[in-house]
């Protein structure tokens, strides 16, 4: 009965450590198994294995055991360890410092016109422009004075008027025929004469077809023929108070590139109304974005007047000189050829004459005026606004 009492106390031993060694609290368990068991002496340790060389599962055990981990650092130690190793330094690059560069400011708005800033385009340049030359160009714009300008000029006919005529050959008076009219005595000159002209062919030569007869008591009128070729020239001559513009501008460039105030091609100019930011070059361009209001402008208009039409005209009076023989020889009587009525005051009879001419009251007419041709603009700029 001892003999198999002290097998089974062994077995229980046995197992108790095998689980203690999976982690189990040994003296607890070795208590609760051992204990409680048949032959447990007065102090309630196991007779039997308290008799086993002094080693004692229940005090000495427990003295070991718990002592031995404590001491070790299994407890006591690896929790000081742990703790101390977690509390003393915070994690390495995890929020260990603040960005070393964080955002001071926020980014600069784009330039725009929308906030007073303009972009100018390489070959442009920055100009104040008012539309309606109403001011005197701004501060920081004024040194150079303002630019009066024109815009889209409308020239019609009457941009063109007519010089003062020049006569380049005088009209003549010698060719034609010379009508003849007679009375007698009466100074009425209402009859036409025998013959009713005289035909003066070749012009200013002897010639016979002529009265013949007898100048007695007769009064004659000679009519003298009317002028022919003769020319003249009026120069057109400009008339710019009649061409219209689809506006008047007025420019003002900046007087240093503070007024200007740029940073590269960036400019934040300040202008107040009327007068705007805009960009400016010679000739005629095409806007950039956003600069698309365009202005064609210039300091003036020009055109050409070509010469105008013209006429020209005069009076003719003369002179017939008659001869008594058909070769128009000898001695003349000479009567005004000039449409009034005459006395010749002779009373031979004539075989032949001869006419002179002469123009007075040489005129010269100009006619309307052709319309302008090759209308520019004087010193032609291309302005772009961005409103």
């Amino acid at each position: 009965m001892t003999s198999s009492r002290a097998s089974l106390s062994f077995a229980i031993v046995a197992a108790c450590f095998a689980i203690g060694a999976c982690g189990l609290d040994t003296e607890g368990t070795l208590d609760a198994l051992v204990d409680g068991s048949p032959g447990d002496d007065a102090s309630g340790q196991d007779a039997i294995v308290g008799a086993d060389g002094g080693n004692k599962i229940d005090g000495g055990a427990d003295a070991g055991v718990d002592g031995a981990i404590d001491a070790s650092g299994i407890d006591g130690g690896a929790d000081a360890t742990r703790d101390a190793t977690a509390d003393s330094a915070p994690d390495v690059g995890v929020d260990s410092a603040p960005d070393s560069a964080p955002d001071s400011a926020p980014d600069a708005p784009p330039c725009t016109p929308t906030n007073g800033c303009y972009v100018v385009p390489n070959g442009w340049t920055l100009i104040a422009f008012d539309t309606t030359q109403s001011s005197a160009c701004p501060t920081g714009w004024a040194n150079a004075g303002p630019t009066d300008l024109v815009e889209d000029p409308n020239a019609p006919p009457s941009a063109c008027g007519c010089a003062a005529c020049v006569t380049n050959a005088t009209p003549d008076c010698n060719a034609g025929a010379i009508k003849v009219f007679y009375d007698t005595g009466n100074m009425q000159c209402g009859f036409p004469g025998l013959p009713s002209q005289m035909n003066n062919n070749p012009p200013g030569q002897c010639s016979t077809d002529m009265y013949t007869g007898s100048y007695n008591n007769l009064d004659i009128k000679f009519v003298p023929p009317g002028p022919t070729g003769g020319s003249c020239t009026a120069a057109g001559v400009e008339a710019k108070q009649n061409v219209t513009y689809a506006g008047h501008p007025r420019a003002c460039r900046a007087d240093s590139a503070a007024s200007q105030n740029c940073t590269g091609n960036e400019c934040m100019p300040n202008l107040v109304a009327p007068y705007a930011a805009c960009i400016a070059a010679n000739g005629n361009q095409t806007c950039p974005s956003p600069f698309t209001t365009k202005h064609v402008v210039g300091t003036d208009v020009s055109y050409t007047c070509n010469n105008c039409a013209c006429n020209v005209s005069a009076t003719c009076t003369g002179t017939v000189s008659l001869f008594g023989d058909a070769m128009c020889g000898g001695g003349a009587k000479t009567v005004p050829a000039d449409g009034q009525c005459h006395d010749p005051m002779t009373n031979n009879s004539f075989r032949s004459y001869k006419y002179a001419g002469t123009a007075q009251n040489v005129q010269c007419a100009a006619g309307a005026a052709p319309p302008p041709q090759n209308v520019a603009l004087v010193n032609q700029q291309t302005v772009c606004c961005a409103n």
